[in-house]
């Protein structure tokens, strides 16, 4: 009897259950963690159970059906050329910078001006130092690092925006930026279902400072670009955010009882105080968003419509170019 493959089926109702939210790509609610609209197919790419051509054709072919022509936002891509710019320039981008630069992996690819400013703020205080283990299983102060660990431990898979914040963080908790990137080389080599890939290798870089530009100093930082908890508060329902991620370890550790030896108790118990109110990736291939007529109405750098945005702007100590609506698409096509 052959083993059933079935990597190219799960693909394909995965990709059959994003192009309804391909419209929405690259704008403000496409990087909302509590949404679910990203298209989980990086872990299928990867393995070649769907190739991007096919991807790109596809995606293609429902736009020109829907009458969806290709928009642009304030000289932001979205929509289909969003996504077809992160399938297929930024991974290749990716691939580039693999093949090119010999320590791809390590603290020693970044560019002069991030590792000497890295390097520079070593001497500032840390707010604590965490071994690896305690890493592994999400065992910080910070609550909304700890459901993104959680997340990927028990699903595989991280929010693309919580990733990004999830990496930037380990460097205020470890003795030096290059112990920083070992480590985030390692977790999300080690959890990750699309770990070992040169997006993966190309997004850490970025959160280091490769292909971005310096920002004003800061403890710990130096130049380059921070992002913080008030950051993630004035964008998202954090809430919100955190009843999904413990439901949907709720749901893995039923699935695989060898989870609750990874995962703290709280990342699996939380998720049975949600009772039925988040639906998540219910059904292979289905990710089911709570309700997204709903918009946030947190003000600042969020993601509200243009037209529903106050004037008032809730301060933030994140940079001002730090916005959900560019910093998506360093960890291209999750």
């Amino acid at each position: 009897m052959g083993i059933p493959w079935r990597g190219a089926q799960e693909a394909e109702m995965r990709l059959q259950s994003f192009l309804p939210n391909l419209t929405q790509y690259g704008s403000g609610k496409a990087n909302d963690p509590t949404l679910q609209t990203n298209s989980f197919l990086s872990p299928y790419l990867h393995y070649g159970q769907v190739s991007s051509l096919e991807v790109a054709l596809r995606c293609r072919s429902h736009a020109a059906a829907s009458g969806v022509a290709p928009e642009k936002a304030k000289g932001l891509s979205t929509g289909i050329s969003a996504f077809l710019d992160e399938l297929i320039i930024r991974r290749e981008l990716a691939k580039n910078f693999v093949y090119y630069c010999c320590r791809y992996d390590s603290f020693e690819c970044l560019p002069r001006w991030a590792s000497e400013t890295l390097t520079e703020s070593q001497a500032n205080p840390r707010p604590k130092l965490y071994t690896l283990e305690q890493l592994e299983r999400g065992e910080t102060a910070d609550l909304y690092w700890n459901l993104a660990q959680w997340e990927m431990v028990a699903t595989g898979h991280m929010h693309n925006y919580m990733r990004m914040y999830w990496c930037k963080q380990l460097i205020t908790w470890t003795e030096s930026p290059a112990s920083a990137y070992n480590w985030a080389v390692h977790l999300n080599d080690k959890f990750s279902l699309d770990g070992r890939d040169e997006n993966g290798y190309m997004g850490i870089a970025w959160c280091f400072g490769m292909h971005d530009k310096p920002f004003p100093r800061r403890d710990i930082f130096g130049s380059v670009r921070s992002m913080t908890r008030s950051g993630l508060e004035g964008k998202f329902k954090m809430a919100q955010y955190r009843l999904l991620v413990q439901r949907k370890c709720l749901q893995a550790a039923r699935a695989e009882p060898r989870l609750r030896a990874i995962l703290p108790a709280e990342a699996i118990e939380g998720g049975k105080r949600g009772g039925s109110l988040l639906a998540f990736l219910a059904a292979p291939g289905a990710a089911q968003a709570p309700d997204q007529s709903k918009t946030l109405s947190a003000e600042g750098e969020g993601e509200v419509p243009e037209g529903q945005r106050t004037q008032k702007r809730q301060r933030s100590s994140e940079p001002a170019g730090a916005n959900a609506k560019t910093l998506h698409r360093f960890f291209p096509t999750r």
